[in-house]
C-alpha cells in the first residue's frame, strides 16, 4: 500500500549547536511538526517544509528539571508538553501572531536576470507565525515513562507504578487516576477470575484507541495488558486488565482505530497484532510480524517503534540495531530498508545502517515520514558462534564501530502510496497507479490510454491486455498536478480513474481538478471562489461522462454528493448535488446504482440517471427533446433519485471502522439454489435492485443480502461474516451471468 519513492531528505535544526534530537510527532491535523532535541524545542510547518520557530531551554533549566525526553501535543494544537528526565512536565503556550499575515515573505531580487517568472516559483500557502512560551512546569511524582493525551487531558505513566491524569493547566485529576497494584489482571473480562499484579511494575509504554475503549499498556518485565473500563471517563473502581498472552519480551505498542488492532514489539525482532475475541473479550493473537530471512538472514535487535499510518492501512516498524520496515495491516511485509542498495560506500547494512530511528510520526495523509535518526546504534548484536550471516575477515573481530553517515539527524521520508487506501470505490479497475502528495504515478502499460479517444474500435480490442496484472513495462509515468491547484490544496487526499484508465481526478484539501491522458492536460476550476466553498469528505468516482463527489459545502454548512459533467468547464452551475444527512465517508458504485456510507451508520442507495435540459428555460422533458429547435442549446445533467436508506449501526461499533462498502450480484449457495428450484429468471436476479451489500468492517467481510419474498417485496436478511483479517476486497465492475460467483 505505501512506497517509498526517492531519496530521504535532511530537515536541518536552524540553530548554531543543536542539541540531539530525541522526539519527532505532528499535531492532530499533521500539518506542524515538532521536533524535541535534549535542550529545545522546534516547530516545522510541513508544506513548504521550514521551521517556524525555535525554542532552547537554559542551561540552569536543564540542570534542575533534566533533559528533555517526550513530547505530545493539545488536541487543538494550542500547548505542547514536554516531559523531561527529571520526573518534570513543562508545559508551553502555542499562539498565532495575527498582526503579520505570513513568517515567509518572498521578495525578487533587484536583478532583473534573478526575478521568478514560473509560477511555480511561488507559493500561495501562508506559513504562520507562532508566539512560543513556556506556561508553566511540574513535578510527577517517581518520573515519567511515557505521556499521552486522552480528550483534553493527559496520561501520564510513572516509575513508581501508577498512572495519572492531569488536565491541560497543570492541576491533577486525583480521583481517576491509577494504581497498577489496584487493577486486577485477567485473560478475559471474566472478573470473577482476575487478580492483581503480584510484583512491583511500572508502564513503559502505552497507547489509547478511542475505538477500542482502552490503553494498550507494556510493563517493566516485558508483559503487556489491555486496560479497558465500563466508563468512558475511566473511573478507576471499574478498570480491568487485560493480558496479552504468549509473550513476555514487549517493548512497545501501537494501536489500529480502524481495524481494531494492538501492536506490539518484541525483543526478537518480530512483531506479535492482537485482536480482542468477541466472545470472551480476552486478546487473541491475530497476526505476527516476522522478518523474511531474505531480506536479512538475522536478528537486527528489539523493536523500539511503532507507528500505523493515518488511515490505519500501514505500520512502520524500526529495530535498535538499525534499518525500517513497512507492513500492512494483516502482517505482509511490503519493503525492508536492510536489503537497500546504499552504495558502494555501505558494505555491511548493518554495521554501517544508515537508519537508526529513535522516533518517528506520519505526516499529512501520510505521504512523509518524520523520522529521528541516530549516528550510533542501540543494538550491536549479540555474539554467536554458530551463526554468521556474513562472513568476516580475519582481524575483523575488533573493527570499531562506525557512526551512520546520515548522524544525528531529521530525516523526511517520502512515500507513495495506492489509492485503495482511501478510495476503495476504485477497487474494480484493472489499472495501476499510485497517488503521491503532489504527483501521480500511473503505470505505463497498454492498460492507460495514451491515444486519442477518436481511435478506431478494433486497434482497441488489440491493445486490450489480456491479464490486468501482468505489465508490459515496468515504467511508470509521472503526472505533475498543475502548481496553481497544489499550492493551495496540498496534501492530495483522494484520486479516482475512469474505467477505461482515460480520466484521473484528484481532490485536495478544497476542491479537485481531472486530467486527461490523452490530451495531457489538466482542467482546473475557472472560479477559485468555487474550487473552494467545497471540501471532499468521502471520495470520489467516475459514471460515464460525469464525476460524483462526496463533499461538504462550506457555504451552505452541509453535506452533498455532487456531480460534475466531465465535458463542460469545472464551475458549480453545470453541476447537479444532492443533499444527504450526513458526512458522507464512503462512495461506490454497482452500475447505474451509487451506495453512499454516511457518518450516521446509514446507507443510502440512488439511480443514477441523465436528463437533457436547455440552461436558457426550465427542464427539458425526453419527450420533448425532438421538438427543440437544433440551434437551441441542450445539455446532459446526471442527478440522482435515492431509492432506499438502510441503517447499518449494528454492523460496526464505530462509523469509522466500516473501511468499504460494495454492492454485488454475488449470492450465497443457498440462496442461489432456492432461485433456481423457483425458476425465477437469472436476468431479474441480476437487477440492481436485487445487488447484495458487501461491508468490510475492521477486517471482516460482511454479506448483506437483499431477497425477494413471496409477496414481491425485497428485504434484507441477515449478516454473514465471509472473510476475516480483510485488508480490501477486488469486485467485477459488471455482473457475469455464465459465472456468477
Amino acid at each position: 500500500m505505501y512506497y517509498c519513492i526517492g531519496w530521504p531528505r535532511v530537515a536541518r535544526l536552524p540553530q548554531t549547536s543543536p542539541g540531539r534530537p530525541v522526539k519527532v510527532t505532528c499535531n492532530r491535523d499533521r500539518i506542524l511538526v515538532a521536533v524535541l532535541t535534549t535542550d529545545s524545542v522546534i516547530i516545522w510547518y510541513n508544506k513548504p517544509c521550514v521551521p517556524i520557530i525555535s525554542h532552547r531551554r537554559t542551561t540552569s533549566s536543564l540542570e534542575e528539571l533534566g533533559e528533555n525526553q517526550l513530547l505530545v501535543w493539545k488536541p487543538d494544537s494550542s500547548m505542547l508538553a514536554v516531559a523531561t528526565t527529571g520526573g518534570h512536565i513543562i508545559f508551553y503556550n502555542i499562539v498565532v501572531y495575527t498582526e503579520i499575515k505570513t513568517l515567509y515573505e518572498q521578495v525578487d531580487p533587484s536583478n532583473p536576470a534573478l526575478r521568478r517568472e514560473s509560477a511555480e516559483l511561488y507559493f500561495k500557502e501562508n506559513v504562520p507565525p507562532l508566539i512560543f512560551s513556556q506556561a508553566f512546569e511540574i513535578s510527577v511524582p517517581g518520573g515519567v515513562t511515557d505521556i499521552v493525551t486522552i480528550r483534553d487531558e493527559l496520561m501520564i505513566s510513572t516509575a513508581d507504578g501508577h498512572i495519572l491524569r492531569y488536565m491541560w493547566d497543570g492541576q491533577s485529576n486525583r480521583d481517576y487516576c491509577l494504581d497498577l497494584r489496584r487493577i486486577p489482571f485477567c485473560v478475559d473480562q471474566q472478573v470473577l477470575r482476575a487478580v492483581p499484579l503480584v510484583d512491583q511494575g511500572y508502564v513503559t509504554s502505552l497507547s489509547y484507541s478511542p475505538l477500542l475503549g482502552g490503553f494498550t499498556i507494556v510493563l517493566d518485565d516485558g508483559r503487556a495488558a489491555f486496560l479497558v473500563a465500563g466508563t468512558l471517563k475511566f473511573d478507576p473502581n471499574s478498570v480491568q486488565g487485560i493480558w496479552a498472552g504468549g509473550v513476555e519480551d514487549i517493548t512497545c505498542t501501537a494501536t489500529n482505530h480502524k481495524f481494531r488492532l494492538m501492536a506490539f514489539g518484541r525483543q526478537n525482532s518480530q512483531g506479535v497484532v492482537y485482536s480482542i475475541d468477541e466472545t470472551t473479550g480476552g486478546l487473541e493473537i491475530s497476526h505476527r510480524l516476522i522478518l523474511p530471512t531474505k531480506d536479512y538472514p538475522g536478528c537486527p535487535g528489539p523493536v523500539t517503534g511503532l507507528r500505523w499510518t493515518p488511515d490505519s492501512m500501514c505500520l512502520a516498524l524500526v529495530w535498535a540495531g538499525g534499518g525500517f520496515s513497512i507492513w500492512s495491516t494483516f502482517g505482509t511485509m511490503i519493503l525492508c530498508s536492510l536489503g537497500w542498495d546504499h552504495g558502494t560506500s555501505i558494505t555491511d547494512p548493518i554495521k554501517q545502517a544508515p537508519f537508526n530511528i529513535l522516533d518517528m510520526d506520519w505526516s499529512g495523509e501520510g505521504y512523509q515520514l518524520w523520522a529521528v535518526n541516530s549516528s550510533k546504534r542501540r543494538f550491536t548484536g549479540n555474539k554467536d558462534t554458530e551463526f554468521c550471516p556474513f562472513p568476516k575477515e580475519d582481524g575483523e573481530e575488533n573493527e570499531a564501530e562506525q557512526p551512520a553517515h546520515l548522524g544525528d539527524n531529521v530525516l523526511v521520508i517520502p512515500f507513495a502510496k495506492s489509492p485503495l487506501s482511501v478510495n476503495p470505490a476504485m477497487s474494480s479497475l484493472d489499472k495501476l497507479y499510485l497517488q503521491g502528495e503532489d504527483r501521480l504515478y500511473i503505470n505505463s502499460t497498454e492498460n492507460v490510454s495514451s491515444a486519442p479517444e477518436e481511435a478506431d474500435e478494433s486497434a482497441s480490442r488489440v491493445s486490450a491486455p489480456t491479464n490486468p496484472q501482468s505489465s508490459a513495462s515496468k515504467q511508470w509515468t509521472v503526472v505533475s498536478i498543475p502548481h496553481a491547484y497544489i499550492s493551495s490544496g496540498w496534501p492530495i487526499r483522494y484520486t479516482a480513474m475512469d474505467d477505461m484508465g482515460s480520466y484521473l481526478a484528484v481532490a485536495g484539501r478544497t476542491g479537485f481538478a481531472h486530467y486527461s491522458t490523452s490530451s495531457r492536460k489538466w482542467k482546473l476550476f475557472g472560479n477559485e471562489t468555487q474550487e473552494k466553498e467545497f471540501v471532499v469528505t468521502g471520495g470520489l468516482l467516475w459514471w460515464k461522462d460525469f464525476l460524483i463527489v462526496g463533499c461538504y459545502n462550506l457555504i451552505s454548512n452541509r453535506d452533498e454528493v455532487r456531480i460534475y459533467p466531465r465535458e463542460a468547464r469545472l464551475d458549480t452551475t453545470y453541476s447537479s448535488s444532492e443533499i444527504v444527512e450526513a458526512q458522507v465517508l464512503l462512495l461506490n458504485k454497482l452500475e447505474d446504482r451509487l451506495v453512499v456510507y454516511c457518518s450516521n451508520s446509514h446507507i443510502s442507495l440512488f439511480d443514477i440517471y441523465t436528463e437533457e435540459t436547455n440552461p436558457l428555460g426550465p427542464r427539458v422533458s425526453q419527450s420533448s427533446v425532438d421538438s427543440l429547435d437544433e440551434d437551441q442549446p441542450v445539455r446532459v445533467v446526471c442527478r440522482l433519485r435515492k431509492v432506499q436508506d438502510v441503517d447499518a449501526s449494528l454492523l460496526s461499533i464505530h462509523p469509522a471502522c466500516v473501511v468499504s462498502v460494495f454492492l454485488s450480484h454475488l449470492k450465497t449457495e443457498s440462496v442461489r439454489q432456492r432461485k433456481e428450484s423457483e425458476r425465477e429468471s437469472v436476468e431479474r436476479e441480476m437487477r440492481n435492485d436485487t445487488a447484495s451489500l458487501i461491508l468490510n468492517v475492521s477486517g471482516k467481510l460482511v454479506l448483506v443480502q437483499r431477497e425477494r419474498t413471496n409477496t414481491d417485496e425485497l428485504l434484507y436478511s441477515a449478516p454473514t461474516v465471509l472473510a476475516g483479517q480483510c485488508e480490501q476486497v477486488w469486485l467485477p465492475r459488471k455482473p457475469c451471468r455464465t459465472k456468477p460467483h
